[in-house]
Formats: C-alpha cells, sequence, structure tokens
C-alpha cells in the first residue's frame, strides 16, 4: 500500500510523506527481556524502532521530497499489520505504507455501491507517490545489503559509571 496520495475519510491528497510503523518492545520474548529493556531504558531503542529510524534517514537522503514519518506503534489497531508476524517471531520488521490510505481500494472486491467504486484499480495510483516509495524501499535495502553485519556480544562496561559507555564485544570491522 504505497500508491495511493489520498484518504478515504479526509480527502486528503498528499505525495509528499511516507509511513513506518514501528513497535518499541518487542514480541519476541518480552518477558524474559522486559526488565532488562526497562532497566536500561531501551523502550526506543529495539531493533524494529533502529530500522525505523534507518528508513527515515537512507528514504529522506536518496528520494527527493519526501518525508519519512516515523509512527512509533504498531500498524492497525487491535490487530497489527503485515509486519506483525515477523516481529512475533523474532525478526527485525517495521511497515512502509502512504501516508493517508484509503479504504475504499484496499483489500475490496472491485464493485460500485451507492456511487463509490471500490477496488485496488489503476486509476486510483499515483505514479509519482509510487516511484518515490518504491525509491525509499530500493534505497534501504541496497543500502542494508552493503552495510557490515551487526556486533556480536556487545556489553556495556558498569563498573564505574560515568557520563562515558565503554563498547566491550567484537565487531566484524574492528581488529580485536
Amino acid at each position: 500500500m504505497i500508491g495511493s496520495n489520498n484518504s478515504s475519510e479526509t480527502q486528503i491528497i498528499d505525495n509528499t510523506r511516507l509511513r513506518v510503523f514501528s513497535e518499541g518492545l518487542p514480541g519476541f520474548e518480552l518477558d524474559k527481556n522486559a526488565k532488562s529493556i526497562r532497566q536500561f531504558g531501551l523502550e526506543n531503542d529495539g531493533k524494529s524502532r533502529q530500522l525505523a529510524r534507518y528508513v527515515k534517514e537512507t528514504g529522506e537522503r536518496y528520494v527527493d521530497q519526501l518525508e519519512v514519518k516515523l509512527i512509533y506503534r504498531n500498524d492497525r489497531f487491535l490487530r497489527g499489520g503485515d509486519h506483525t508476524p515477523f516481529v512475533e517471531n523474532g525478526y527485525t520488521a517495521v511497515r512502509i505504507t502512504e501516508m493517508n490510505e484509503n479504504f475504499d481500494h484496499q483489500h475490496q472486491n472491485l464493485r460500485t455501491e451507492k456511487g463509490i467504486r471500490y477496488g485496488d484499480l489503476q486509476e486510483f495510483m499515483d505514479f509519482e507517490y509510487l516511484r518515490k516509495n518504491t525509491g525509499v524501499n530500493i534505497a534501504v535495502l541496497a543500502n542494508l545489503a552493503k552495510a557490515p553485519s551487526s556486533p556480536t556480544e556487545v556489553k556495556v562496561d558498569v563498573k564505574n559509571l560515568s557520563n562515558s559507555t565503554f563498547y566491550i564485544g567484537k565487531h566484524p570491522l574492528m581488529a580485536q
């Protein structure tokens, strides 16, 4: 759902913004990790939130005239989005979607009722908006593909707490 630029309810037309939904607390093994998340203030530093911020930074760098809006919650109240099963199984995932969704055209059988045309039809597409949103996806995937792997065995030395944090661990780009 990245190619329509108008809302069915508000009639807002805007092809300059894209939304990225990300959950703060991981759906996977939350009970096991909740204490450390709370203790270290990591509610906003989960992998999905990090990925969402990366999508914003990368998308806005490579795609002109498009603002990526970070939405810090799971999409679709009470039911989640397409990314939810991945998050629930421990994968890093976000949902990228158009800014103003039009529910007359999403997940609808083709029909006309009371003068309203339902369905995902070509006439409802904004191909320039689709190009921008596809560009965000391509830029993010290309940059992730060439990025180094995540550091492993990361620890924080807390024996002498100060304003400095020291990284202890193995990183593929750092000589040990």
